[in-house]
């Protein structure tokens, strides 16, 4: 399993029309902070298939933080 940090660094979803999309966050530095980059991507490109089992992975990665939780926890 990724490194918490590693997971925090990223977010993946899938648009309306199929598309995945990733947004890397951007880090400060000197004092300041560039613009996210956001990523799509769609059946046929080079890249789906990676990016389509990343969603899959972190999907099942929360699934199985939320199960962890105590019952009654808030958060």
């Amino acid at each position: 399993m990724p490194a918490l940090e590693e997971l925090a660094s990223w977010d993946i979803e899938r648009r309306a029309d199929g598309a995945v999309l990733v947004r890397v966050h951007s880090t400060g530095r000197f004092g300041r902070r560039l613009p996210d980059a956001v990523f799509a991507f769609r059946p046929g490109d080079p890249q789906y298939d990676f990016w389509e089992h990343q969603l899959q992975t972190r999907r099942e990665e929360t699934a199985v933080l939320v199960d962890r939780q105590p019952v009654g926890s808030a958060g």
